[in-house]
């Protein structure tokens, strides 16, 4: 901190306490008071220069302890926004779906991104090209991943296992698609290589005067991503 307050920076404060990580709201929310008193009142930062980092767990163990912890970060920074409205909020998003397969945790990100949003995040460590808008989501996708986020089990019914089930019928059905039919990037590049002039010049056509696919590119590289607001 003296290093901090001699170069004006700004600071990420993690929700760890003598006891650990913190995983219920409460939890985190009395980690979280204790770091902004500190950082304002011992070192004189401004509360717009802290953003705290709930360090949400994975939804992906299938254990009792860990099914509620989408829902405690949601909570806490709910509160948080509410306690001290000029603190910023972070989450290094991906660990809410650490160990399952890649598809099912394109739908799982983006549906807890979402929700948290919506609570008042204000950032998140992301693998921008990895999260999908809620609209591009399947119905029945998307309302299994909300039930998981928000430990929305019964008798009969685990989100889940419905999930997982769901990813392995979806990578069937596409597995028998690509067996019968030519993909669209088969085609453009049979195009491109055959006698279609038109697909050559596009192809062929500088970098520079594209600047769709130059965005699209950094897009695929960025590690952070600012939630509007």
């Amino acid at each position: 901190m003296p290093v901090v307050r001699e170069h004006g920076a700004a600071v990420v404060a993690l929700t760890i306490d003598e006891e650990g990580q913190a995983r219920t709201a409460e939890w985190k929310m009395r980690v979280a008071d204790r770091l902004i008193a500190t950082l304002t009142g011992e070192w004189g930062m401004r509360s717009s220069d802290i953003l705290v980092d709930f360090l949400t767990f994975t939804l992906g163990t299938g254990q009792e302890e860990s099914r509620r912890d989408g829902i405690e970060t949601i909570e806490a920074i709910r509160q948080l926004k509410a306690a001290h409205p000029e603190v910023g909020t972070t989450l290094g998003l991906s660990n809410i779906s650490f160990g399952l397969k890649p598809a099912v945790r394109v739908v799982l990100n983006s549906a807890f991104l979402h929700e948290c949003q919506k609570a008042g995040l204000s950032s998140a460590i992301v693998h921008a090209s990895k999260i999908v808008p809620m609209n591009r989501i399947p119905d029945e996708q998307r309302e299994c991943a909300l039930d998981l986020i928000y430990d929305r089990s019964r008798e009969g019914y685990d989100p889940l296992t419905a999930l997982l089930d769901m990813f392995e019928e979806w990578r069937t059905t596409a597995a028998a698609r690509r067996a019968t039919s030519c993909s669209w990037s088969s085609r453009w590049r049979n195009a491109c290589s055959g006698g279609s002039s038109t697909a050559r010049r596009i192809a062929w056509r500088p970098i520079s005067t594209r600047p769709w696919p130059r965005a699209r590119s950094r897009c695929r590289s960025s590690t952070a991503f600012c939630c509007p607001g």
